[in-house]
């Protein structure tokens, strides 16, 4: 995103621009973990095998509050039928989190739900930085 040097940026704005970087990252770096490749990917409640296109990254705790929001172990490829359809699938989305963090990881993950935390744009600007840079070595190992 081009920052205007005398423009106050909004925040809300900006996050959902951040979160389109965060989210193709964790959709290309989870189709090359679960296929092998960056076309296809494997959604992480239901096992289907999904094109890239038609992935979504879906929160594994509900109402993506800012505490979760961009936290790649809270994020995770899924199809359009289990993120939205099926609000995320959740017990199917509980059984791959326990099996690939545990149960006990599991359990401190969701006391993170009701943890409020505000996100500066400064803070959003760094996060979009980073996420950039590992989408970029994404693609350079890719193509």
């Amino acid at each position: 995103m081009i920052y205007p040097k005398n423009k106050k940026i909004s925040q809300p704005a900006f996050k959902k621009s951040v979160w389109k970087i965060f989210s193709e990252y964790i959709r290309l770096k989870e189709c090359i973990e679960t296929t092998g490749t960056p076309d296809f990917g494997i959604c992480c409640s239901c096992g289907q095998t999904v094109e890239y296109k038609n992935l979504q990254a879906g929160h594994f705790i509900s109402g993506r509050t800012n505490s979760v929001l961009f936290d790649e172990c809270l994020v995770h490829i899924q199809c359009v039928q289990c993120n939205i359809y099926k609000h995320g699938n959740y017990i199917e989305y509980e059984f791959y989190m326990i099996n690939r963090y545990g149960k006990k990881q599991v359990e401190q993950f969701k006391i993170l739900k009701n943890i409020k935390k505000s996100l500066k744009v400064f803070e959003l600007i760094a996060i979009e930085q980073y996420y950039k840079k590992q989408l970029l070595k994404l693609k350079q190992n890719i193509f």
